[in-house]
């Protein structure tokens, strides 16, 4: 990835500026800072609300909740308005982002430029990222936030239970697989990290995920790593799931093959 590592290189001197203003900021902080959880979702509102809910029953409750849309049209924005907690604010973006016709290239970035701007509208001190099908376990943001406070981390990350189809499920994430991705896009597991399972310091936000990427077979998410990896974000991992994404209903496989992929 030679253009992950030349930009890198730009990424590692504004890092270095980011930790001059901010490692005391960080080491000084309460027990218990305001932490944002971002969520990405597009005409999923049944799934969305099971996904909320998991953060709601988290023991760590001092976060804010901010869901972006990515152009929705159906019910999503009443049914956040139902829960009724004023924690959790909602966007919808005016119309849907244009994303490749290729249904695996499509899948590589859908949603890029929406979660750049949940980053933006993030106030929490660390941010945590769930996608709207998948499921935090009760502990996961303490469980993450302590450990990243404990070993002064810029990023955490844990394993994340995937179900691929049927009984089949595996994990994803093992120690030094951050940035180092092996992904099978075609049949069978895959190896790398859950975006779901990730938590980081705000200003790390400075990592734009990028949307081209796809053009060179590439995921948005792996590109976003490696240069985090690249450019020495100091990087935690907790050996244990704490995040699940079972398969979404009427599918039976997961990932750009799903049946509800269009």
């Amino acid at each position: 990835m030679v253009a992950a590592y030349l930009r890198s290189r730009w990424e590692r001197h504004l890092l270095w500026h980011m930790r001059q203003s901010f490692d005391e900021y960080y080491r000084a902080e309460g027990p218990n800072p305001l932490v944002t959880v971002k969520i990405v979702t597009y005409n999923r509102a049944e799934l969305l609300q099971r996904t909320i809910e998991s953060v709601l029953r988290q023991s760590y409750q001092n976060f804010e909740v901010v869901i972006i849309g990515d152009g929705c049209t159906d019910d999503t924005a009443e049914r956040i308005e139902r829960l009724n907690d004023p924690r959790i604010r909602f966007y919808n973006m005016s119309q849907r982002g244009e994303y490749p016709e290729n249904p695996l290239q499509r899948w590589m970035v859908a949603g890029t430029h929406v979660a750049n701007r949940a980053n933006e509208e993030a106030h929490g001190r660390w941010i945590f990222h769930v996608d709207d099908d998948d499921i935090f376990e009760p502990d996961h943001i303490e469980t993450l936030l302590r450990y990243a406070q404990e070993n002064q981390c810029e990023l955490v990350y844990s394993k994340l239970a995937r179900q691929v189809r049927g009984d089949l499920w595996t994990n994803l994430g093992r120690q030094g697989s951050f940035g180092q991705l092996q992904r099978r896009f075609d049949d069978g597991p895959y190896f790398g990290v859950g975006h779901s399972s990730v938590m980081y310091r705000q200003y790390l936000r400075m990592f734009v995920a990028e949307f081209n990427v796809w053009r060179w077979n590439v995921s948005g998410d792996f590109y976003l790593w490696i240069r985090m990896r690249y450019s020495g974000v100091r990087v935690g991992f907790i050996d244990r799931v704490t995040v699940k994404s079972p398969l979404r209903p009427g599918t039976s496989v997961e990932g750009h093959k799903a049946e509800d992929r269009s």
